[in-house]
């Protein structure tokens, strides 16, 4: 773990709790003054991000780790994420988007210009920059606005953009506008339905927090982090109603994950199984910033 001084009160705090300003470092409690008292835009303040610590398991190392989007993440977790295959979906749509475009090369060199955005930016989504290619279909889009497939593509890239950066409120509409046209991806509906069930926790509605969760492994049954969602969304339901039918359905999807258990994918299962053990266990529900400011080492009791 790595160490830093608040600029502001000169005390020493983990990088993880420190704020960029105007390339000086703050604390939670001296940037607060500065938002109050400042006309902020978005961009203006940055989390600092300690790099020798793992945001996904939170790993603590000493070494500085790779990145993903910007974000330290262990060789583990970088691993788990990167060779992730690339949806077929966004393959297959691709090329057609890419074939519609050359058809129309004899007659507009807007056409050209944006079959060469569109390259890009299928490029850049393959390699996990997802601002990057939402801003090339951006302007893939503007010089052929009469294409319904490539502003699609637009919607599609820019909604998978805020969905990376945990903006559901934003990637919603966008993902459910690319969905009216392309109304059998069903992928595309995981991803939507993730939104919801996010905004659903994040507005403390458990109860469709839960449901959703049901419908995401009702679609995805052998997936072990649907399984993981539902039994989420079932410790939601045991800490609001203490109903014990909601406890014993969620300690049964725990158990049916452990089978799904793999060398690759121990660690993120594990930390998640952890935290909704603490829910059944203490009948509370906080999210993850709060349980790890907690825990910082992770809960290790169990149900019982």
């Amino acid at each position: 773990m790595k160490k830093n001084d608040c600029s502001e009160c000169n005390k020493e705090f983990p990088m993880d709790d420190l704020y960029y300003y105007k390339d000086k470092s703050y604390c939670s409690n001296c940037i607060e003054p500065i938002i109050n008292e400042n006309e902020i835009k978005e961009g203006d303040i940055t989390r600092i991000y300690d790099p020798t610590i793992c945001k996904n398991c939170k790993l603590d190392t000493n070494e500085e780790l790779p990145t993903l989007l910007n974000i330290p993440i262990c060789h583990n977790c970088y691993s788990f994420f990167m060779n992730r295959p690339f949806p077929l979906w966004i393959k297959i749509f691709s090329v057609v988007v890419i074939l519609l475009v050359i058809g129309g090369l004899f007659f507009n060199l807007n056409y050209f210009q944006s079959y060469l955005l569109i390259k890009k930016a299928n490029v850049s989504f393959s390699n996990y920059k997802y601002e990057e290619a939402y801003q090339n279909a951006k302007l893939a889009s503007e010089k052929v606005n009469n294409l319904t497939s490539v502003r699609t593509l637009r919607d599609l890239y820019e909604g998978m953009y805020y969905f990376s950066t945990q903006k559901y409120n934003e990637a919603l509409p966008l993902l459910k506008e690319y969905k009216k046209y392309n109304s059998s991806d069903t992928y595309i509906e995981f991803i939507i339905m993730s939104c919801e069930s996010s905004l659903a926790f994040d507005n403390k509605d458990f109860q469709s927090f839960y449901y959703i969760n049901l419908n995401i492994l009702d679609i995805y049954k052998n997936d072990p982090f649907a399984m993981l969602g539902a039994a989420s969304g079932a410790a939601c339901m045991y800490a609001t109603s203490n109903d014990t039918k909601y406890k014993n359905e969620s300690v049964g999807y725990l158990k049916k994950v452990e089978a799904y258990i793999t060398p690759q994918n121990k660690d993120q299962l594990m930390e998640y199984i952890q935290r909704i053990k603490h829910r059944l266990f203490s009948e509370k529900i906080i999210d993850r910033d709060e349980y790890y400011k907690i825990f910082p080492n992770g809960w290790q009791g169990d149900v019982e």
